[in-house]
């Protein structure tokens, strides 16, 4: 890596609607465009029918000097903030002036559609609030501390699950940090914003090559757990039944559909550790999609065996790769 390389990545955790942005301004412009073609073609035939080829040519002198302006606001709205739509509003009410045109549905539709790009435009440009990223950080083993996002959230969550969750992040992190021989290229980035909350947090990353695997951590009585629906862990029977209700298996989906797109493998996982010195064991989960559950004692071992799964040899290619998905994760960073 280039030691003068300067990373500079979004504050803001884009969400799936934010992602396709750009795709909505393209299309509207594409259609725009299209309309617009149709139109010019249109009037220009009728001016020659009427009047012939003098003007059709004088015809088509105008509409392409119209046409250009709108490419040209097309062009520029991106790059002036939120002040996009305003102006892209007032070029467009200069071109009718010139044309000294009426505003038919000719001429509405395609204003329609350039003003939705201009919106499309400056919601992108909004969106982008950088912050800069010290060059060494892509070649740490561990980024962020452990817990780092839970200071906050004792007025949600209470004394006592804040401090449980504390000390249930702080064994995964030093479980990551003890087996580094079952993982020596592997990083981990500790406190992920939780797509579309701003309280919760995803705990840890843990990045080798291509594959994320998002880890949820937690700090439980020691029992036999499993999946009760999407959201419902249990464990125990009868008057001993305890249930936890968690959502770490919308914000893994999320994470994983977003860093999906930009071809990461992503999986998750709910590492209990027991507070009391018994074991924890797990059963299958009834609902496809839920995060894998694993205990404290194998969740090294379980995690290494998918990130190392056809893994390439560590070269340079490899190595690249790495650092592209640590940047892609790194994105939502809290």
């Amino acid at each position: 890596m280039n030691g003068s390389e300067y990373y500079e990545l979004p504050r803001v955790v884009p969400t799936p609607l934010g992602r396709n942005i750009e795709r909505i301004r393209v299309s509207c412009v594409g259609v725009a465009a299209v309309y617009l073609v149709v139109v010019w073609v249109t009037e220009i035939w009728k001016a020659w029918s009427a009047h012939g080829v003098f003007a059709a040519i004088a015809y088509s002198l105008a509409i392409s000097v119209v046409l250009a302006i709108v490419a040209v606001v097309i062009g520029v709205v991106g790059f002036l903030g939120k002040f996009s739509v305003a102006v892209c509003i007032l070029l467009l009410a200069l071109i009718l002036w010139v044309a000294n045109a009426e505003v038919t549905v000719e001429l509405a539709v395609p204003l329609v559609l350039v003003t939705a790009a201009a919106v499309a435009s400056s919601w992108r440009k909004d969106e982008q609030n950088y912050r800069p990223i010290e060059p060494d950080l892509l070649a740490r083993r561990v980024i962020g501390e452990p817990a780092s996002g839970l200071g906050d959230a004792v007025e949600k969550f209470g004394v006592g699950n804040v401090t449980k969750g504390i000390q249930g992040e702080q064994l995964t992190s030093d479980g990551f940090d003890r087996r580094s021989d079952l993982l020596p290229d592997a990083q981990m980035i500790n406190t992920l914003e939780f797509p579309g909350s701003e309280v919760a947090d995803v705990d840890h990353a843990i990045v080798l090559g291509d594959r994320v695997a998002l880890v949820d951590s937690k700090y439980w009585r020691g029992g036999n757990y499993q999946w009760a629906d999407g959201t419902l862990i249990t464990s125990g029977r009868g008057h001993e039944l305890q249930s936890h209700e968690i959502h770490f298996g919308v914000a893994a989906a999320r994470l994983a559909e977003m860093l999906g797109a930009e071809g990461k493998q992503v999986r998750a996982w709910v590492v209990i550790h027991s507070h009391d010195g018994r074991p924890v064991t797990v059963d299958i989960p009834l609902t496809s999609g839920c995060p894998t559950l694993v205990g404290g004692e194998h969740w090294v071992e379980d995690i290494a065996s998918w990130l190392s799964e056809d893994r390439a040899a560590i070269d340079d290619t490899f190595r690249a790769m790495q650092c592209d998905t640590m940047k892609a994760v790194l994105q939502f960073k809290k």
